[in-house]
């Protein structure tokens, strides 16, 4: 630890922690792995589909009804995916991301999409 402190200049970081996946809950763990793995994905059209869905439907959906909403399938699961680890889609419940977590529009983002149309 103090070597990796030594490289870091005093405006870089107030303290060096070194955090490993014992120190996690496991759905955090698995989720970190599902949202790196998406960000490998290329950007999909569905993106804008979700989002949509979302910003008409004007309140808190699943990740499955908007997945069935888009007749999209695993695309907009992976859309669904990606605008979780983007920051525009909040996930509202704690555990494992899937198909029943239910996501809602970040804030402001209603706003904006509003807007573009």
């Amino acid at each position: 630890m103090g070597l990796i402190a030594s490289q870091l200049r005093a405006d870089q970081a107030d303290e060096v922690l070194l955090l490993t996946e014992v120190d996690l809950p496991p759905d955090t763990i698995a989720n970190a792995k599902l949202l790196r793995y998406v960000r490998r994905c290329p950007p999909l059209a569905a993106e804008d589909v979700v989002l949509d869905l979302l910003a008409a439907a004007g309140a808190t959906r699943t990740i499955d009804e908007l997945v069935a909403a888009s007749g999209l399938g695993g695309a907009a699961f992976v859309a669904a995916l990606r605008l979780i680890d983007r920051g525009w889609l909040v996930v509202s419940c704690e555990g494992r991301i899937g198909y029943g977590s239910r996501v809602s529009l970040a804030t402001g983002l209603s706003e904006h999409l509003q807007g573009l149309n």
